[in-house]
């Protein structure tokens, strides 16, 4: 029962470039395509950062770069909610509601001493 497989030959084009390691790329309802760079360092620190890409143009906006109490992240990945709100979930920061005017809210976070998850606070919409 010797089988022929089909090799495919998979054809990427990449839509821009110096986002140090891009992920979670999410889509928005109306359209908007966003991703996480979690390996974005300033001074030697973590300070991961959300983008906003134009995939016609492949021009990068800025959405944020999340800091809390003068800490950044290490953003991992994204969702979008029926309000077009990102939740981002970062290594470093916890759980991040991201508005799509780029102002973001911790809203869940780890407890170092003790491990477990803690809200920090209800989120607002």
């Amino acid at each position: 029962m010797d089988q022929e497989i089909e090799v495919f030959s998979p054809q990427f084009t990449q839509i821009c470039g110096g986002l140090p390691g891009a992920e979670g790329p999410v889509f928005n309802k109306d359209g908007k395509f966003f991703v996480v760079a979690p390996e974005v360092e300033k001074d030697g620190h973590p300070a991961g950062e959300i983008w906003q890409i134009d995939l016609e143009s492949g021009k990068k906006t800025l959405l944020c770069a999340p800091q809390v109490d003068g800490f950044g992240g290490i953003p991992a990945g994204c969702q979008v909610d029926r309000d077009n709100n990102l939740w981002v979930a970062d290594m470093r920061l916890g759980l991040l509601l991201v508005r799509p005017d780029g102002t973001y809210q911790q809203v869940l976070t780890i407890e170092y001493k003790t491990g477990l998850n803690v809200l920090t606070e209800m989120p607002t919409f």
